[in-house]
């Protein structure tokens, strides 16, 4: 598990429940991401990923709702959200 402390709070990767979803918040080469699911085939609701994005990571990391190619379309399931840090210089 790693800990990220901020001036906002501390942010830790793991799996939590959230309401009727289950978030993984993770770390991969050094960026952040979050997985966000439903038990039922329901995809999770705008509402819900973004209260995951800012309840489990930090506010001043940009995330991005990516699209793969479609080859790679047989991993992704359908009550599952996936948000990944991107770089952005303002």
């Amino acid at each position: 598990m790693s800990i990220l402390e901020t001036l906002r709070g501390k942010y830790k990767t793991g799996t939590y429940k959230m309401g009727r979803c289950s978030v993984t918040v993770e770390i991969h080469d050094g960026l952040w991401h979050l997985s966000i699911s439903t038990p039922d085939y329901c995809s999770p609701s705008y509402n819900e990923v973004k209260a995951a994005r800012y309840k489990y990571i930090p506010d001043d990391v940009v995330m991005a709702d990516l699209y793969p190619s479609k080859n790679l379309l047989g991993n992704v399931k359908y009550n599952e959200k996936h948000l990944w840090e991107i770089y952005l210089r303002f």
